[in-house]
């Protein structure tokens, strides 16, 4: 099997195409909400009480059936029949596996515009008493009309919403099989001869009058990513946000050639240093100290933030910018994790953070200790990067993240392997109370997340033991015994190169404590390197012809006759 991966193109349509599609999106919302409605989920019920898998999938296909007749009294196209058919399917099968599974579901509901209430929050204004009653009476006084977004528009063949271009290089456009033949605004169309964009197939020159020719543009990498045979184009969706129209299609991948790993990648996640990255050998020598994300993005993030707050009080709405940008320095930053680990071949490793994503947003007791951190991983988002890199790895033929106890990875010391509280002191400094060593506490902490992801963790094992068993065997090779550019990284940051080499250092093993082996698990086969390059954005053609997109009123060489 495949991975897939979905890719957003903006659409160029005419004010008449764009009439056209916001007409068939309309009508089909209709349909899809008339079928859904609150009445007919009889049969949703009763398949969450059938233990027969046969005959609860015979309840759900009637939701297919439903949504398939009533699209076509509509008047609605095959192709979008189907579409619907595919959405109610999986809306009502994930309401009916999450309700057997003993969670709570909500029944898909068609939600209505929110009228402002400007008038209200004036007089409830003048008549208030007290701070509270002030406040909010002023949340309602700024809240603004708010219409539902528009359903997408679905395809669920490749045949339905196909990419297509003139030549190898030439502009992009969707034909789209979206009205029947008989619609009173159906018009003849031709189309040249030309390329399946996705596969490269050769088209022949046809007309139709079900068809709709649309200009797409998007960026550079996104087309040499998704276009030219590279992935193979399964389903899209069509979306509408404000005056803009967008395609979302969804891009099967083959399998990744897998990468075999020579160390680890070790991530820590901290306050000032977002991320902070260690690369180690099999062995748990530091072969680098990678800055994956250094303090600007959380300067940036508390900007946005601020911004954010005073839209909301301005206006009355959560706007989505600051939530878009934040995903942006997201994948940003676990591009940047892949890329290290693809050119170094290491398995990356994280710690485990669970427990802090699960208390975020519980109240703070009353007197308790506010919690920094917390906050931090709710504002960067910072669980959301497991997610993200789950994916990422995969594409990129490298082994699952391996994630490790996060327990004393920022007070125990990298040389001699000694874990106690007043190693760190300060958030920034490390200092060993045992041996002496001092270091970045960020790129301290980040080694041993490392060293973790190569230790064989057996029952009764104690990772202090295993830290301190690895460091051992590190120093009695000489040389910095195994700390590499870490013995620097205090003194300069993490621009280590630019330090002097570290003083060698032999730890001894503690009294009574055996050096144990320890392995990096999966071994994986070579790939070649297939790394992103900078993206710079450009604007899609309006056809096979390559006609300027902005002169919506010239005759395409696509468009109708």
């Amino acid at each position: 099997m495949g991975q897939f991966l979905t890719a957003v193109f903006e659409m160029r349509p005419t004010r008449r195409k764009a009439a056209i599609m916001e007409r068939v999106r309309r009508e089909a919302e209709d349909v899809f909400w008339s079928v859904m409605a609150p009445a007919n989920r009889a049969a949703a019920e009763q398949a969450v009480a059938t233990e027969d898998k046969t005959e609860r999938r015979k309840l759900l296909s009637t939701y297919e059936v439903r949504m398939r007749a009533e699209a076509a009294r509509a008047g609605l196209i095959e192709a979008v029949a189907q579409g619907l058919a595919r959405d109610a399917g999986m809306a009502v099968s994930s309401y009916v596996e999450l309700r057997r599974k003993g969670q709570s579901a909500e029944w898909p509901e068609r939600k209505l515009a929110k009228a402002s209430g400007h008038e209200d929050g004036l007089a409830a204004l003048a008549a208030a008493m007290t701070r509270e009653e002030e406040n909010a009476a002023r949340d309602l006084f700024t809240s603004a009309t708010r219409e539902p977004s528009p359903r997408p528009l679905t395809f669920a063949r490749e045949r339905d919403a196909r990419i297509v271009r003139k030549t190898v290089n030439g502009p992009i456009s969707v034909v789209l099989n979206i009205i029947t033949a008989k619609d009173r605004r159906a018009k003849q169309m031709m189309m040249a001869e030309g390329l399946d964009a996705a596969t490269g197939e050769a088209l022949r020159e046809h007309r139709s009058k079900t068809k709709l020719i649309v200009p797409l543009s998007c960026s550079l990498w996104h087309e040499q990513k998704f276009l030219g045979g590279k992935a193979i184009l399964r389903s899209s969706m069509i979306l509408r946000r404000g005056e803009r129209w967008f395609l979302q299609s969804q891009f099967e991948f083959p399998d990744a050639t897998p990468v075999k790993t020579e160390g680890s990648l070790g991530v820590d996640r901290g306050l000032v240093n977002t991320l902070v990255g260690a690369a180690v050998d099999m062995e748990g020598a530091v072969t680098g100290l990678p800055i994956i994300s250094g303090p600007a993005i959380g300067d940036t993030i508390r900007a946005l933030d601020k911004k954010d707050r005073a839209y909301k009080r301005r206006t009355g709405r959560v706007g989505l910018q600051h939530r878009r940008r934040v995903d942006h320095m997201l994948h940003e930053m676990t591009n940047r994790i892949v890329a290290e680990a693809k050119n170094r071949r290491l398995q990356v490793t994280m710690e485990d953070l669970k427990g802090f994503k699960q208390t975020i947003v519980q109240k703070r007791a009353k007197g308790g200790r506010r919690n920094p951190w917390a906050r931090s991983l709710k504002k960067a988002q910072l669980g959301k990067i497991e997610q993200i890199l789950d994916y990422k790895l995969t594409l990129a033929g490298l082994p699952k993240m391996r994630i490790v106890p996060p327990g004393g990875t920022s007070i125990t010391c990298s040389r001699c392997g000694h874990a106690a509280k007043e190693n760190r002191t300060e958030q920034a400094s490390f200092k060993c109370v045992s041996c002496g060593f001092e270091a970045h506490a960020d790129a301290n902490a980040a080694v041993q997340i490392a060293r973790r992801g190569l230790m064989k963790v057996r029952k009764g094992d104690k990772l202090a033991v295993l830290h301190t068993n690895m460091a051992v065997a590190l120093s009695k090779r000489g040389g910095d015994g195994g700390l590499g550019l870490l013995a620097a990284s205090a003194a300069g940051g993490f621009v280590a190169a630019h330090a002097s080499a570290p003083e060698p250092y032999e730890a001894e093993a503690p009294q009574g404590v055996e050096v144990l082996s320890f392995d990096a698990g999966q071994e994986l086969t070579d790939a070649a390197k297939n790394l992103r390059k900078d993206v710079f954005a450009e604007r899609g053609g309006s056809d096979f012809e390559g006609q300027n997109t902005g002169n919506r009123n010239k005759r395409h060489g696509l468009d109708e006759a």
